[in-house]
């Protein structure tokens, strides 16, 4: 099939796209830059060039495609504030109303599938959610309800129109990665809730599995929940993460007290610091033979790291 995709660089498009050209269906990708739309031609996609708040410029490819997919989003600044908000829903209002009137004139569709969330559920603490729970959305979540009920209201007057709530996607990037352990990195550990609510995810290849099954299928008019059924709860995220911290830590002192640590070796050469080994003429290194000796101005990261861990190793031998 011919599928349109908007948002094909995002934290959802981006997978999906990449499972539905593997399957072997040709993928029209809309995308913002020029940057974008060079590097998904090499990919062998069809980039379209354009905002999706234009849909004057993109409606006439979304009418010669066979499926249509929104999995486009206004990405938010440093806050998600109120402004943000209005920009987001106008922009999903517009590509929503355009989405569904292509799929109305083009004569070809046969599914379009838009993108919401499980924020449309709010928090509803230990309870168990699905499909049937009443939504009950914070500010994000009516963003969603509000596709979510534009959809369903585009299947009642015949659109083959269904809608798909991914739980939160994480991958090797992406923004679920950059706020929690990207923060958790700095020493911050950041989740919505008090904690003991449950915070679902959905691996970015499962979700891409499921909307590939989902075009496939096309389970018209229904609201389909994809996300992991064991999801944690944000307190017992941090909790063990804490404690994988402090192992850590505690591993590190244990290899400064024994010597065994290492320092990357000049480029070409062998490394002459390793515990237990001779250099040649000059008998075992000294147990502090491993910390380089350069000035504060030139001293990289890895250097900060192992003059700290000289530090360490002159308190540890103190107390012994």
């Amino acid at each position: 099939m011919r599928i349109f995709i908007t948002g094909a660089t995002g934290a959802v498009g981006a997978p999906v796209a990449k499972n539905l050209k593997e399957r072997g269906h040709e993928i029209v990708a809309l995308v913002r830059d020029a940057e974008n739309g060079k590097r998904m031609l090499a990919q062998g996609y069809q980039p379209v060039l354009c905002d999706m708040r234009a849909p004057e410029r993109w409606e006439s490819e979304a009418k010669r495609a066979d499926a249509l997919i929104h999995a486009a989003w206004i990405r938010p600044g440093r806050r998600m504030g109120a402004r943000w908000l209005r920009s987001a829903m106008s922009a999903d209002a517009i590509a929503v109303s355009a989405l569904v009137e292509a799929a109305k004139q083009g004569g070809r569709c046969k599914a379009l599938l838009l993108t919401s969330g499980h924020s449309v559920y709010g928090d509803h603490g230990d309870t168990w959610v699905d499909e049937d729970t009443e939504p009950a959305p914070g500010a994000i979540g009516k963003k969603q309800l509000a596709c979510e009920r534009a959809a369903m209201s585009a299947a009642k007057e015949g659109v083959p129109c269904f809608v798909l709530r991914p739980c939160t996607v994480y991958g090797p990037s992406g923004p679920s990665v950059d706020f929690f352990f990207g923060s958790a990195a700095k020493g911050v550990i950041r989740y919505p809730g008090d904690g003991n609510n449950f915070f679902p995810f959905v691996r970015d290849t499962d979700l891409a599995e499921a909307y590939a099954l989902a075009i496939e299928k096309r389970p018209i008019g229904q609201v389909i929940a994809i996300g992991d059924d064991e999801p944690p709860a944000p307190a017992r995220c941090r909790r063990d993460r804490t404690r994988s911290v402090r192992r850590r830590k505690m591993c590190q002192r244990a290899a400064v007290a024994r010597g065994d640590f290492r320092r990357r070796a000049p480029r070409g050469d062998a490394d002459p610091f390793l515990p237990g080994e001779e250099r040649e003429g000059k008998g075992p290194p000294r147990l502090g033979a491993a910390l380089p000796v350069t000035s504060r101005r030139h001293r990289g990261r890895g250097d900060r790291v192992e003059a700290r861990a000289a530090i360490q190793q002159r308190r540890t031998i103190g107390r012994i």
